[in-house]
This record gives structure tokens, sequence and C-alpha cells, in this order.
């Protein structure tokens, strides 16, 4: 799956396109579909566009009442992380109902990087 994440007016805006992943690393090419039809859109030209590597995310789902809680399971580079979400479509109500569950669980509350920042920093870490 290749995903664009775009900054948006909450959280971030995601359109997926389903490839086949590139057998090395310089054999990337972007196809045609959702993504290059959004990057031109934004006025970005796809042969900027570099590839070095892949974050694939297992996900686990659960609808409660409030929203939808998530645990996602990253793998990146040489890393394997966490990470504990709440999609909801209004966010007080979810920063109340997610707060209240890491109480319940007590599972402290960690300011963490988007996972695309961290898979940088792993990539750039290794190059220098």
């Amino acid at each position: 799956m290749l995903t664009l994440k775009e900054p948006h007016e909450i959280g971030l805006l995601e359109t997926h396109q389903t490839i086949a992943p590139p057998l090395q690393l310089d054999d990337f090419k972007l196809p045609e579909g959702e993504v290059a039809d959004r990057l031109d859109h934004l006025n970005i030209l796809k042969d900027q566009i570099v590839y070095f590597g892949s974050l694939e995310t297992s996900r686990a789902e659960k609808m409660i009442q409030e929203g939808l809680i998530v645990l996602d399971h990253s793998r990146y580079l040489t890393v394997e992380d966490y990470e504990l979400e709440f999609e909801v479509s209004d966010l007080e109500i979810g920063q109340a109902a997610f707060s209240a569950l890491l109480r319940k669980f007590h599972i402290p509350v960690r300011n963490t990087k988007n996972k695309v920042v961290r898979f940088y920093e792993e990539k750039n870490e290794n190059t220098e």
C-alpha cells in the first residue's frame, strides 16, 4: 500500500493506493493513480519523489461508542514500535474518552512523533 499523508485541519489527510513493492530501492517508480493525482493537485513534481524504504503497519481495531480504538504495530528499517490511537469525529469527546482509557489501564501519556517522522529520523541516523 502506498500512502500519502498531508497535514489537515485536524490530524492528517491520507490518500491510499495499492501497489506492488519494488524489488530494490532504485527500482521504485511512482505509478499512476490516486497518490500521483493528489501530488499533481498539490503541484509536486513526481520525479522528485525518492523511495528509501518501507513502513509497514499491522493494525488492530475496536469500535466503541466514542470512536475507534486502534493499536498499530509498525516495522521500518530495523525498528518495531507500537502506538495506541483513538480515531473520533468529535475531538473533545474523543480526548476525554481516550484519557479515561489510559487511566483505567495505567498507560502513561507519551508525546510521540508521528510514525512517518520516526521513520525518517531513523533513516537519517543510519545514513550519517
